[in-house]
């Protein structure tokens, strides 16, 4: 079964957004469901992913390949 791809926003990069949303991607309950597309800066989610102690393999999405479960897909 293909995932489906489902774009996310942090909302304002200087609130809770960025945070809630890497702790919620990186849960297996939601990478079971849908492949998920992060919307926004690369920088602001490397900095939540270090100031959560996490290593993100950031990887840009533009539309013409096809995403995969590997890594953490974004578009600015």
């Amino acid at each position: 079964m293909r995932l489906p791809l489902v774009a996310m926003t942090a909302g304002d990069c200087n609130g809770i957004g960025p945070e809630v949303l890497l702790r919620s991607i990186v849960q297996p309950r939601i990478r079971a469901l849908c492949i998920p597309v992060l919307v926004g800066p690369p920088t602001v989610f490397e900095y939540y992913g270090r100031s959560l102690g996490r290593r993100l393999s950031l990887k840009e999405w533009r539309g013409e390949q096809k995403a995969t479960r590997e890594g953490i897909w974004f578009v600015e």
